[in-house]
């Protein structure tokens, strides 16, 4: 991504001045530069590096749509390039403000983050609502279109909800270290509203595991084969397991959390990124992180019973044989895996203190969790990436 970075910068593609007088030429320098500069924002956000680009020397224009454009041609629409490319300004405020070392250390600052946030939210939404009818993923009855439209659609539906889930995040991870949602919100006053701020952040990760799974299975199977997605998933996932660890949740939440899961499971089974197991083996590691925000809680006693029920992975993630079939020792859900993984022991519900032996400190398993849990964030937000911190706050362009 740097290269094509600095080979856009050279071509002189990111100034009106250096563009072709041809207008079919120029069309194409604006699409090529735009396309790099939101998938280099992007990036940057999930690889947490600091931008190689600086707005204040850009002004190439956004390319333009072919006149009388009937829709089946991929290159007489740039409506996916220019959404994209504002969701990408968006993900690098909201990586500079939130999560560089230069973000929110006290809860003096949080009315800036609100401020933010409030900004952003705005801005992804005004882009929403320009959005022609093959890129409107928010209504699942648009029809199917061509190939290149539903990636389109797909990518950009994902892409907003991972940055909308990124905004509100700080609130559910921040919640989860004390003993109630209400606890939380009295140690930071008014200075933001927690309950909010945690239902737009799972609302996004239930949208980011629907999506995935309308693409996988109904109006565009071949996506499944894109790795950005599974890793996408894995982290609607886990962003959906931190509400599991509020001491007050309800059955009735709870159920449907791992419900989310399960679907989000069905997409990783499927998936066919890297090699022929990948997807298996990540989804194996969301069962048993599922399994570890249970003994995170003091759950009611009829809770546990009933989400084993419900969901069989949570009572048992290896009934799988090496050929790939389930074994006869019990059913699955179906989050099944498929492929060679190597495991043959029976891995049953254990109580809450056989998670707290693992620790020097038998009273820790929660933070045990948390920091497990925060392990599995990193690893599924730069699954394929390295990760590096970038300073300093510069808000949109």
């Amino acid at each position: 991504m740097g290269q094509a970075v600095r080979s856009a910068m050279a071509l002189g593609l990111h100034s009106s001045q250096a563009l072709s007088s041809h207008a079919a030429d120029s069309n194409r320098s604006r699409a090529t530069f735009w396309t790099i500069y939101f998938l280099e924002r992007i990036t940057c956000l999930h690889l947490g590096r600091p931008t190689c680009l600086v707005d204040h020397y850009i002004d190439a224009p956004f390319p333009e749509d072919a006149p009388n454009a009937s829709g089946a041609d991929a290159n007489s629409s740039y409506a996916y390039i220019r959404a994209m490319t504002v969701v990408g300004k968006i993900s690098h405020a909201l990586l500079m403000a939130a999560y560089s070392p230069q973000s929110v250390k006290t809860a003096q600052e949080l009315p800036r983050m609100n401020q933010l946030n409030n900004e952003c939210v705005t801005e992804l939404q005004r882009t929403c609502d320009c959005l022609p009818p093959s890129l409107r993923f928010l209504d699942k009855r648009v029809p199917i279109g061509y190939s290149w439209q539903e990636v389109q659609r797909t990518s950009l539906g994902i892409t907003y909800h991972l940055v909308r889930l990124l905004i509100f995040r700080p609130s559910l991870v921040y919640a989860s270290f004390f003993t109630s949602l209400a606890a939380a919100q009295d140690s930071i006053g008014d200075k933001m509203i927690l309950k909010t701020n945690i239902e737009y952040s799972l609302s996004s990760a239930k949208m980011i595991i629907d999506l995935a799974y309308d693409s996988f299975f109904r109006r565009c199977p071949l996506l499944c084969r894109d790795g950005n997605l599974a890793s996408a998933v894995v982290t609607a996932c886990l962003t959906l397991l931190f509400d599991v660890l509020d001491a007050e949740t309800t059955t009735s939440r709870a159920n449907e959390v791992f419900g989310f899961v399960d679907k989000g499971l069905e997409c990783l089974r499927k998936a066919d990124h890297v090699g022929s197991t990948t997807g298996s083996a990540i989804s194996i590691e969301v069962m048993k992180i599922a399994k570890d925000a249970i003994f995170a809680n003091e759950f009611e006693a009829s809770l546990l019973p009933e989400l084993s029920h419900n969901f069989a992975w949570l009572n048992d993630t290896a009934l799988w044989e090496q050929d790939g079939q389930p074994s006869s020792s019990g059913g699955l859900s179906a989050s099944g895996m498929l492929g060679d993984l190597g495991l043959k022991e029976t891995s049953q519900l254990q109580p809450v203190s056989d998670v707290s032996s693992w620790t020097a400190d038998p009273g820790n398993s929660h933070q045990l969790i948390m920091d497990l849990m925060g392990e599995s964030l990193r690893f599924s937000d730069n699954y394929y990436r390295g990760f590096h911190q970038a300073p300093g706050y510069e808000g949109f362009s």
